[in-house]
This record gives C-alpha cells, sequence and structure tokens, in this order.
C-alpha cells in the first residue's frame, strides 16, 4: 500500500472505522453484509456527530457560563468600588 493510501486512511481514523465496522460484520454474520456494513455506517456516522454536536453543546454552555461569572465579579467589584468611594467622599464632608 502507498504512503499516500496510508495517509487517507489515517485521517480522521477512517481505517480504525473501518475495521470496526468490519469486526461487528464478522461478529454478527448477517445474511447481507454489505448492507448491514452500510448501515453500520451510517449509524456510526450519526452517532458521531450527534456525539460532536453534545460536546459542542457543553463547551459552549461552560463558556457562557464562565462569561457570566465573570461578569457577576466584575458588578460586584465596581459595587464595591463606588461604595468605598461614596464612603471616601462622606468622611471628607464630615
Amino acid at each position: 500500500m502507498s504512503e499516500d493510501a496510508l495517509k487517507y486512511l489515517q485521517q480522521d481514523n477512517i481505517g480504525k472505522v473501518i475495521a470496526k465496522g468490519l469486526a461487528n460484520v464478522y461478529t454478527k454474520k448477517p445474511p447481507k453484509p454489505i448492507k448491514y456494513l452500510t448501515e453500520w455506517l451510517k449509524s456510526y456516522s450519526s452517532n458521531k456527530t450527534q456525539l460532536s454536536q453534545t460536546i459542542h453543546a457543553q463547551h459552549d454552555k461552560a463558556r457562557h457560563s464562565a462569561v457570566f461569572d465573570n461578569t457577576q465579579k466584575l458588578v460586584a467589584l465596581n459595587e464595591q468600588e463606588r461604595t468605598e468611594e461614596i464612603k471616601r467622599q462622606n468622611s471628607k464632608v464630615k
């Protein structure tokens, strides 16, 4: 097998996915192995897409949560600074 062919099969783990699919065909021994492998690959792809979407959603949620937390901290710090400024101004007036 050429180096280019190996590189192609190694990208996105194509070779590993095909090997898993073929192992599944061997284990299940379906009457129509090509059709079974086709459906298995579709299912694998769908599951992979769903997993990717779930991971992206979790990262987005975590990022939004971090932004919200930082915003709350900034608001609290700003309020604290304003309170201290008011106290300083009041102490000057007395």
